[in-house]
């Protein structure tokens, strides 16, 4: 009887064993981080990827597409409630042979407000025939734009540029 008492007990110990590893597989395999950006995408792309990460920008991951011809990576960023258009891409190599050419590329897009951040010099410009800001950094060989539908306030901006993360190096 006792014999038959413990075999039972081991029985139903083995099958709880064995249910909870079951749990913790799952729970790893549903829980298990997906990167941001896909490997079909992530292979070709060859300068550094900033990502989103403060409060007040909210990245639509669904968005995400990269132009295999230009080399540009883009995605929608809600700034402060902002639809916000952001592009990233590697630094042309005319903005190290003309030391001119980055300036002269923010003054074109008619540069109002610069402020220094983690990831460098934000430019704030408001291009001609558009609406909204631009901002725009040069930095670790991306060059980012972010094009906002309308006007985000300068402390926004400085937290949304503050708040970069590489995902990709």
């Amino acid at each position: 009887m006792l014999k038959s008492s413990i075999m039972s007990y081991v029985k139903y110990l083995m099958i709880a064993v064995v249910v909870i590893g079951l749990v913790i597989v799952g729970a790893v395999f549903i829980f298990k981080k997906q990167p941001i950006i896909k490997a079909n995408i992530s292979n070709k792309i060859s300068y550094v990827v900033y990502w989103p990460t403060s409060v007040n920008s909210v990245p639509q991951k669904n968005t995400i597409k990269f132009d295999s011809s230009s080399g540009v990576l883009s995605y929608v960023v809600y700034v402060s409630g902002v639809d916000t258009v952001v592009t990233e891409q590697s630094t042309p190599s005319e903005f190290s042979n003309f030391p001119t050419y980055y300036s002269t590329l923010i003054n074109h897009l008619n540069n109002y407000d610069t402020f220094n951040t983690s990831v460098g010099n934000v430019y704030l410009t408001q291009p001609n025939n558009t609406s909204g800001d631009t901002a725009v950094i040069n930095h670790s060989g991306t060059l980012l734009f972010a094009h906002a539908q309308s006007s985000i306030d300068e402390n926004n901006w400085r937290t949304f540029f503050n708040n970069l993360k590489v995902i990709l190096n």
